[in-house]
């Protein structure tokens, strides 16, 4: 991705675009398990891991655990916020 200095991002339409991509691309609007390993690359435990933590967004639905996608990109948003910080990021 290009970005000028001077340009600013719309982090709300970055999130909804994102949003829209992954409904899209997996016709749902919540991750399991097996999905979250899927997009995310890891396996199995470490994902069961990630949903058990406090600061992971899931929610309980019957017997299961799942997360809404705009809750996991939001997550994820926040998530390298802190990892970056102040640091500037060139892309």
């Amino acid at each position: 991705m290009n970005i000028k200095n001077n340009e600013k991002i719309n982090i709300t339409s970055i999130i909804e675009i994102e949003v829209q991509r992954l409904t899209s691309k997996y016709d749902k609007e919540f991750f399991d398990c097996n999905d979250l390993i899927g997009v995310l690359g890891v396996g199995r435990d470490n994902v069961r891991s990630l949903m058990r933590s406090e600061n992971f967004p899931t929610i309980i639905i019957g017997n299961r655990k799942v997360v809404s996608i705009l809750s996991f990109i939001i997550w994820q948003i926040e998530k390298d916020n802190l990892t970056y910080g102040s640091r500037r990021v060139n892309m």
